[in-house]
């Protein structure tokens, strides 16, 4: 009866672990945002700006609270998508009339704060819709084909070498400064 009650344990904490890690994969967010993070190679304090909302890095720590944009900063989805991939020959979209916009944390003359590995091979893009949407890509050119479920809110889209997109957020990943976006 023991190794029984045991058995059963370990299956429930395993299913328990697996729930908690597909949902982390899904890459949906909610309606509010929160990022915060260490600022890599920055000690000092500095401002950021999005939307009309103000955050702060104090002593290089970063924290940021977002939650629905208003319709007014919403852009049709095909025109939002292109500022993470910059083209979208190929793409398509399960509902052309979804609104969005992508998440662009200025800190002051051209530089913003990326969450990002160093030199940004991989960085998670965070992207709000306003009703779930399909996005579809074929492999054309250097990019590799994916399909991502967004779901209404905040998602996080990481992008490896701008050739790969997936749905999920890399908690290992530094928040770093980027002077050309």
């Amino acid at each position: 009866m023991k190794n029984k009650k045991h058995m059963l344990l370990t299956v429930f904490m395993l299913i328990t672990v697996m729930a908690a890690w597909s949902q982390n994969v899904s890459g949906n967010l909610g309606e509010t945002l929160n990022l915060s993070g260490q600022v890599n190679g920055l000690n000092g304090n500095l401002e950021v700006a999005y939307l009309g909302i103000t955050g702060f890095i104090v002593e290089g720590q970063f924290n940021f609270t977002i939650g629905t944009p208003d319709d007014n900063n919403l852009r049709d989805i095909e025109n939002a998508f292109r500022s993470i991939l910059w083209q979208s020959e190929g793409t398509s979209f399960s509902d052309a009339s979804a609104r969005a916009v992508s998440l662009y944390l200025y800190i002051g003359n051209g530089a913003s704060i990326v969450h990002a590995t160093p030199g940004f091979r991989t960085a998670v893009e965070y992207f709000y819709v306003d009703r779930d949407v399909t996005i579809n890509r074929d492999s054309a050119g250097n990019v590799n084909a994916y399909s991502l479920e967004l779901k209404r809110g905040w998602n996080a889209i990481i992008r490896e070498d701008w050739i790969t997109f997936t749905l999920g957020d890399r908690e290992d990943l530094l928040w770093e400064i980027s002077q050309d976006m």
